[in-house]
């Protein structure tokens, strides 16, 4: 038996390749774990165990790296995952195209990618629902439920009065002088709706991005109701149990090639009876329930902060309060994300904590500005016979690497030219297309690596021609079945070289600024104790709201012990490993949110008949 299963190709290729689907299958079940694995350094997937091995699975994760975020998805999960892609992504052709027709992906026509420019140009008055214009044909190109997009913001059109006036079902955020505009159509998702009600029914799998878009934003966007209307309609239409299953992406650097990223797979949502039950009789209501249950599990596995600064303050405290020694699952190293970020939210206007902020943010700008990371500052003063045993050392390495890995660079090197060349602007693009990009980071992986797989095929072939023309088809074959070996090795290297030449270079700069070095070095350690007593003093009262009481289970709540703390005082060298079998605690349910607006609904609603 195989460790997955096939997928119908009929629908996506003609018969002749159909009967080359095996062959094709582990070709496509390989090429996102190997995608992944080379782009970045470090990937890491926990709570495989909360997936479910029955029903129909729903998999809804945060959307900050495009297409990078299915590809690990896809990597990771046990099962063949059928992922939503926007229309425009599906029809277009080369690399994105073709991959998308091969995983068996489902297209989504966007409003946005079939706006058309009107006439004639529009103004808006600020707070106004009404929109007036002029040399404009309002009432030939527009119908209520369409909508109007002014700039970066799309707003619903309630109805249409004349050729030069409109009224909207909400105003714009600003006033709008003389403008241009596009016209938004609506569009008829029924047969999305049904393709994914089929493929649930079936006890497929769905992957799916409630934010809509991607962003690079360090918060979670507002999720969309659709998640909620393929659950419950599925359960109902085809009596399939659903489980909604919360993937985490939570990416260090991840934009970045050989970042690093976490992959946390929460706990599984098995929609109740009851809910598909309620949706017979009041499906906004029931979409409603669905959807708050779906955003809590999804805050569940992902750290979000309210922005970039706050969220590069807590990564600085999370590294601050765990000792150098202790090492933690990555289930623990997230659980201690959240419970930092729960108690800068509820304390972050009181005192003690603003002034540790002050102190964070003081502790960054000067690491910045000696070109230092905690990590070096972090280590202990050091003999100078250990410093020029260290220096030597590491030139060594550094030298060895250079070697070893210059023949794959050479022949890597103009790839990696030709990415950075191509990839060059596409951030300011997004951006100036986007209303929720900062600063586009989101679209840089996907870009790198959807070049990257346009480009080494044809210049790899072109390598193995030139090597059969000066040595012969024998030896052509050899040198093309271990190229991709070699370049691996090559790039490995190459990092290694790299981390080795940053390491020298901070070992001698840190030499040289000595005593700059070692005043930060106390004020780090000042900052520590006061986060750890911050954490032991506030930590206590969010820990007393999730259930905690005694002193024994606020020591296991708080993930990094007293005898943690004590070991790293005496200088005992021991690693600690903080257990991954303590089960989640869940706060008192909170208040209902209404999350599908009116505008989203009369969308939806029609779908299900």
């Amino acid at each position: 038996p195989l460790p997955f299963p096939l997928r119908p190709y009929t629908l996506h290729f003609p018969l002749a390749f159909s009967l080359c689907g095996l062959f094709v299958e582990v070709l496509l079940n390989l090429c996102a774990p190997f995608v992944t694995r080379v782009f970045f350094r470090r990937v890491i997937a926990d709570g495989l165990h909360n997936i479910p091995t029955d029903g129909a699975i729903i998999y809804v994760a945060n959307h900050q790296n495009q297409f990078m975020d299915a590809a690990l998805i896809a990597a990771e999960a046990p099962q063949t995952v059928s992922f939503l892609i926007a229309k425009k992504s599906f029809d277009a052709g080369g690399v994105v195209g073709t991959l998308a027709k091969a995983f068996g992906t489902i297209p989504v026509a966007r409003p946005q990618d079939t706006a058309i420019v009107g006439t004639g140009t529009v103004s808006v008055e600020e707070s106004s629902l009404t929109v007036r214009g002029e040399g404009t044909t309002f009432t030939s190109v527009f119908k209520p439920s369409m909508s109007i997009n002014i700039g970066k913001e799309t707003v619903r059109v309630a109805s249409v009065e004349s050729d030069t006036e409109l009224t909207l079902s909400s105003s714009f955020k600003k006033e709008i002088a003389t403008s241009g505009y596009k016209i938004v159509p609506k569009i008829d998702q029924s047969e999305v709706y049904s393709e994914v009600w089929k493929t649930l029914g079936n006890k497929g799998c769905i992957g799916i991005f409630p934010e809509g878009g991607s962003h690079d934003r360090s918060d979670l966007l507002e999720i969309k109701a659709g998640v909620a209307l393929m659950a419950l309609g599925a359960a109902q239409r085809y009596k399939v149990t659903v489980y909604i299953v919360p993937v985490g992406l939570n990416y260090f650097s991840g934009h970045r090639f050989r970042g690093s990223t976490l992959v946390e797979f929460g706990k599984a949502y098995k929609v109740p009876r009851s809910l598909v039950k309620l949706s017979k009789h009041n499906r906004r209501e029931a979409c409603n329930v669905l959807l708050n249950k779906v955003k809590e599990r999804l805050l569940s596995v992902i750290t979000h902060a309210p922005d970039i600064d706050t969220l590069e303050v807590l990564q600085l405290a999370r590294k601050l309060y765990i000792p150098a020694h202790v090492s933690l699952t990555s289930r623990d190293f997230l659980k201690l994300s959240h419970r930092l970020l729960e108690l800068y939210k509820q304390y972050k206007h009181t005192p003690q904590v603003q002034k540790l902020n002050t102190d964070l943010l003081a502790y960054r700008d000067s690491l910045v500005a000696l070109g230092l990371n905690d990590r070096h500052v972090g280590e202990t003063a050091v003999s100078l016979t250990k410093i020029v045993f260290l220096v030597f050392f590491r030139f060594c390495l550094v030298a060895m690497t250079v070697v070893l890995a210059l023949p794959t660079t050479i022949l890597n090197g103009p790839i990696g030219m030709l990415i950075r060349y191509k990839v060059r602007g596409a951030a300011e693009k997004a951006v100036s297309n986007s209303a929720v990009k900062i600063k586009g980071l989101d679209v840089l992986a996907s870009k790198k690596v959807v070049t990257a797989l346009s480009l080494v095929p044809p210049i790899w072939a072109l390598y193995i021609m030139i090597f059969m023309y000066y040595f012969g088809v024998k030896y052509a074959v050899i040198f093309g079945v271990t190229l991709p070996l070699f370049s691996y090795l090559g790039l490995m290297l190459a990092e290694e070289g790299m981390a080795n030449a940053i390491s020298l270079m901070a070992i001698l700069r840190i030499k040289w600024i000595g005593s700059e070095v070692a005043r930060i070095r106390q004020k780090r350690a000042a900052i520590t104790r006061s986060i750890r007593l911050v954490f032991a003093e506030l930590g206590r009262k969010i820990a007393e709201l999730e259930g905690v009481k005694t002193a024994a289970e606020f020591e296991e709540w708080r993930i990094i012990t007293d005898a943690m703390l004590e070991s790293e005082a005496s200088g005992v060298d021991e690693s600690y490993r903080a257990s991954a079998s303590r089960g989640p605690r869940f706060k008192e349910e909170e208040p209902l949110h209404a999350l599908i607006n009116d505008d989203e609904w009369n969308d939806l609603k029609d779908v299900w008949s």
